[in-house]
Order: C-alpha cells, then sequence, then structure tokens
C-alpha cells in the first residue's frame, strides 16, 4: 500500500524533532555538566543525590560549630600557654628576689618586671576569638571580662557554659571558666611585686616562690584540659572533611556527566539531527512523477 505524501512528510517531521531534541538535550548536558536537570529525568539518580546533599548539610552544620569550638579552644589555649610562661618568668624572678644579698635596685626592677608580667597576664584574661568574643567572660562574651584595679583583678563576665552540638546529640562546652586562675595569678604576682619592693627576701622565700609555683602548675592543668577538648575538635573536624568529600564525590558521580563521552554522544545526536534535515530536504524535491513511478 502506498503511503500518502502527507503521511510521508508527517514522518519526516516527527524524525526531525526527535532528532533535534536529543541534540537539545546533548547539548544541555555538556553545557551544564549534569546528567540531569530534573528529578522526573532519571528518579534513581536524582533520589541519590536528594540523600547525599541533606546528609551533607547535616555534617556542614555540625563543622560550623566546630569551627566555632575550635576558634574558642584554640584561642583560650594560647592565651593559657602565653600565662604559663609568664609565670615561670615570676617564678624565676621570685626565686632570685628571695636571695637577701640582691640590691635593692635590682628588687626594684624585678617588681617592675612583675609588673609587667601582671599587664600581659590580663590581656591574656581577655583574649579575644576571631568573632570579637571574649572567650573566658561565659555566655557575656560581648563585654571585657576582666579588669584591672590594683591591687586586685575583677571579673566581670559569667559561668554560664557556652556549649555546641558537635556529634549528633552531642554537646561541648567550648568555654573554659577560668575566673579564680586569672583572678588569683594576678593576686599572687602583685604580693610578689610588694614583697619585693618592701625588700622582704623571707616572706618571697616563705609565700611568694610557693604560690607563683602552684598557679604555674594549675595554668599547665588548664592548658592540658583545654588542649584536650581542642585534640577532640580538630579530630571531628578532620573526620567532618572527609566526609563531606565523600558525599560531594557521590552527588558528583550521581549527576555529573563524563565531559568527553558528553561531547561524542552531541557530536552523534549532531550527526543524526543533519541527516535528518537533509533526508527531508531531498525528499521535498522530488516531483509528482517521482511518487507516480
Amino acid at each position: 500500500m502506498r503511503i500518502g505524501t502527507q503521511r510521508q512528510y508527517e514522518a519526516y517531521q516527527l524524525q526531525i524533532l526527535n532528532a533535534q531534541r536529543r541534540y537539545t538535550e546533548a547539548q544541555e548536558r555538556v553545557t551544564t555538566g549534569r546528567r540531569f536537570t530534573s528529578a522526573s529525568e532519571d528518579l534513581i539518580a536524582a533520589g541519590t543525590v536528594l540523600s547525599a546533599r541533606a546528609a551533607q548539610r547535616q555534617v556542614e552544620a555540625l563543622d560550623r560549630n566546630l569551627r566555632v569550638a575550635s576558634d574558642y579552644l584554640g584561642t583560650s589555649e594560647t592565651a593559657v600557654s602565653e600565662a604559663v610562661t609568664l609565670l615561670r618568668r615570676a617564678s624565676v624572678l621570685a626565686v632570685q628576689g628571695a636571695n637577701s644579698t640582691v640590691e635593692p635596685l635590682a628588687r626594684e626592677a624585678m617588681a617592675n618586671e612583675v609588673a609587667e608580667i601582671q599587664r600581659r597576664l590580663v590581656e591574656m584574661a581577655n583574649s579575644r576569638g576571631t568573632q570579637g568574643q571574649f572567650v573566658f567572660a561565659g555566655q557575656a562574651n560581648g563585654t571585657r571580662p576582666f579588669t584591672a584595679t590594683p591591687p586586685t583583678l575583677t571579673f566581670n563576665g559569667d559561668t554560664d557554659p557556652i556549649r555546641v552540638e558537635t556529634r549528633p546529640g552531642e554537646m561541648t562546652r567550648v568555654d573554659t571558666p577560668s575566673s579564680d586562675f586569672w583572678t588569683g595569678a594576678y593576686a599572687d604576682l602583685e604580693n610578689l611585686r610588694t614583697s619585693l619592693l618592701s625588700g622582704n627576701p623571707n616572706l618571697i622565700g616563705g609565700r611568694d616562690v610557693a604560690a607563683i609555683q602552684a598557679r604555674s602548675d594549675g595554668a599547665l592543668r588548664l592548658q592540658g584540659d583545654i588542649g584536650a577538648r581542642l585534640q577532640t575538635v580538630t579530630a571531628l573536624k578532620s573526620d567532618n572533611a572527609r566526609r563531606i568529600d565523600e558525599f560531594t564525590e557521590r552527588i558528583s558521580d550521581a549527576q555529573d556527566i563524563d565531559l568527553a563521552q558528553a561531547i561524542t554522544e552531541m557530536q552523534l545526536a549532531q550527526t543524526a539531527y543533519q541527516a535528518s534535515l537533509q533526508v527531508t530536504a531531498r525528499a521535498s524535491d522530488l516531483s509528482l512523477l517521482d511518487f507516480l513511478r
């Protein structure tokens, strides 16, 4: 049975449209680098992408918390480490000042150095994180926590804890309650400074040397506590970075194209499209006599 000219023309048009659609889709894949642009194009792959993205967002939220924790703990550890160094130097000065042969001018110079140590200690107590927060102020972290009003150091913050979720359902305290340490260290240094100025080596040797050494030991314990928490946070950050990379790779595997293969497919689709146009063009040039043969 002879196929009518109209039906033949419609068949050619459908062939062109199909070839054009395949070519357009191939072009879009090359341009976007994606296998699909809507979930309906590949339900299984789209489901994988949505699931992986949801899990990745949860890990990224925890990672933001870990950055807060790292900021607090890292800044705190640096400050307490500096305090350890300052107290060690004060301990050396105390031992020297306990020697009765030290001249008054030398003791005065030692007292001035102790005053500088006090000033530096206050700076460390008022340390700030990268967001400008005072890390030793508790939840009142927008207020400078320590004010030096010789002979005392006053604490202006609070002791309310700052906790963040570092694992699903697990909260970690990121601030360090240490007001007693800072105010006590300042007071011990003030006693040492006063003893040096009064030229009382017996008081220095009997009281101040032991007090400064005990405070230095306390600083080391505080540093160890902060360091242990920071080490845990650092390990969690590393694990989260690995998990985020895994989710990124899973998403990429599900939706990203092989570019070389996609270009080859686009070129084949282009060739097929051009061939369908040529076939239709030749068919359109046929005369009535060609159809009657």
